[in-house]
């Protein structure tokens, strides 16, 4: 078993407090092994749960669910965020950007291509899949779904208000998880063509705009 120590510099410690069974369960501890012993993955070990350490529960406002760590190598552990030393944007990136720049009417020149600055503003970045082998996709996706529907059912329970953006088919399946909080449902944001207006309708909704 895990225990607090440990998950303490792995995770902020507001999300271990609201969900310490899953965290010590033998579930979790055969998750890590099974990543610890089956290298390389992606993203780097020590970015598995960054979502859970960069958005304390407390300030959480926004979920964002995407499909899983960019197979090539860029993820940065975040939901469709990449390591800062990336020398290109993904396409993911680039609609996103896009779709923001429309919504704001201004050239988002600053784009962070981290999305850390998301996450320190209250939107975890989930992806359905926490972890993948280099260029196979779909490869962990089986093992995180306990996890992944562990943590929207504690979030639906113990938190008013959150907005969730399901961005692609597999990301909207996991709606059965979410009641009573507002959803926006949007295709993948690596396709063509790709269209929102999630960004300005979601900072109508709070009472402090999120930057993005």
């Amino acid at each position: 078993m895990q225990n607090k120590r440990f998950w303490s510099n792995v995770i902020h410690e507001s999300w271990y407090e609201l969900m310490p069974g899953l965290w010590d369960s033998e579930y979790m501890r055969e998750l890590l092994q099974f990543v610890m012993k089956n290298q390389p993955i992606y993203p780097e070990t020590k970015n598995l749960f960054k979502p859970f350490k960069m958005t304390p529960f407390d300030e959480l406002r926004v979920v964002i669910i995407g499909k899983e760590p960019c197979t090539e190598g860029k993820s940065n552990g975040l939901a469709f965020g990449a390591n800062d030393d990336a020398l290109d944007l993904t396409t993911a990136q680039q609609n996103i950007r896009t779709n923001i720049e429309c919504s704001t009417g201004k050239l988002k020149i600053d784009f962070d291509i981290t999305l850390e600055s998301w996450a320190r503003q209250g939107v975890l970045l989930l992806n359905e899949s926490l972890s993948v082998y280099p260029k196979t996709p779909g490869s962990h996706r089986l093992r995180w779904q306990k996890f992944v529907a562990a943590v929207l059912t504690m979030i639906t329970c113990h938190k008013d208000c959150v907005n969730y953006c399901l961005w692609g088919i597999e990301a909207g399946k996991w709606d059965k998880f979410i009641v009573e909080h507002p959803v926006w449902y949007a295709p993948s944001p690596d396709e063509v063509g790709w269209e929102i207006d999630h960004f300005l309708e979601i900072n109508k909704q709070l009472k402090e705009p999120i930057v993005w």
